[in-house]
């Protein structure tokens, strides 16, 4: 009993010890990331202000392509999105399979063959490709024709993240991801674009320590 009650205190101290190091090593990275993050959060903003924990992301993971974490990341950043849209009063966008499956095929293409682009190496852009799987580029409503797929690409690695922080968790990598967009006007205009209804979400792991991101809009 001396001996397990021994095992437990010492593993107590090194959970102490690891969080005592990522808090300093964090600090040491960038204290202005901190400060943002304080302000977001004061603002009420949806980043890096929650309160349930998350899958920790394996750290030796060497394969290439989609598994549980690159899904429940796809799941944060869509909720996360959504709830920046319902702060401005907008429509909460809706999952769609088939844009998913856009984005997943475009993010596993960019993680395989170590490119990040909206063209790929065949040439062909987002409307090219959405037209290959059957999506219909062209929506007409009762007052406006919309033509064409919005997309947001983005690139986040796990580990210390210049500007960003340390990323460990699969909350770390969608909220890091969203926080990126939302500081360039091109991406934010996708997430804010009050006119879409649609979006899919696709996240894959290039074995590297790296996700290739993309998300589609309609």
């Amino acid at each position: 009993m001396k001996i397990k009650l021994n095992k437990l205190i010492l593993f107590r101290i090194f959970i102490v010890l690891i969080f005592i190091y990522f808090t300093i090593t964090y600090t040491i990275v960038n204290r202005e990331t901190i400060n943002q993050q304080i302000d977001l959060i004061t603002q009420g903003g949806s980043f890096f202000a929650k309160t349930a924990t998350y899958r920790i992301l394996h750290l030796n993971k060497t394969h290439v392509g989609f598994d549980k974490d690159t899904y429940e990341i796809e799941l944060l950043i869509f909720n996360d999105i959504n709830d920046i849209r319902e702060e401005i009063d907008s429509n909460r966008l809706q999952w769609d399979p088939m844009l998913a499956e856009l984005a997943r095929k475009h993010a596993l293409d960019m993680a395989e063959n170590n490119y990040f682009n909206h063209t790929n190496l065949k040439g062909l852009e987002p409307v090219d490709r959405a037209n290959i799987l059957g999506i219909k580029t062209t929506l007409e409503t009762k007052t406006h024709i919309y033509t064409g797929v919005g997309e947001n690409l983005g690139f986040m690695p796990k580990g210390i993240v210049k500007d960003i922080g340390i990323l460990i968790t699969t909350d770390d990598i969608s909220s890091a991801m969203v926080y990126e967009w939302m500081l360039s006007e091109p991406h934010k205009k996708n997430i804010l674009q009050k006119d879409y209804r649609y979006t899919g979400i696709g996240v894959a792991y290039d074995g590297k320590g790296n996700y290739y991101i993309a998300q589609e809009f309609q």
